[in-house]
């Protein structure tokens, strides 16, 4: 799938949230989608649920994040 050429490397065309994060929006590299903090939050019989958060990051933004996080704790 190709995202139109007004839309962000995510594929977002202006209309509502936007899932990319880093600097600003103004990284243009290609971005994929990212999953983190993923913690079970129920369980149903035998099969555990988890939530999840989502964003758009390249490698290096993605890097960048994650070693924010290590030095927030």
């Amino acid at each position: 799938m190709t995202a139109p050429s007004d839309s962000c490397r995510c594929g977002h065309a202006g209309d509502g949230p936007h899932p990319c994060h880093a600097k600003g929006y103004r990284c243009g590299a290609p971005a994929q989608q990212r999953l983190y903090n993923a913690e079970p939050v129920a369980l149903a019989g035998m099969q555990p649920k988890m939530q999840v958060q989502e964003t758009w990051a390249c490698d290096a933004c993605w890097e960048s994040y994650r070693a924010a996080l290590k030095e927030a704790k």
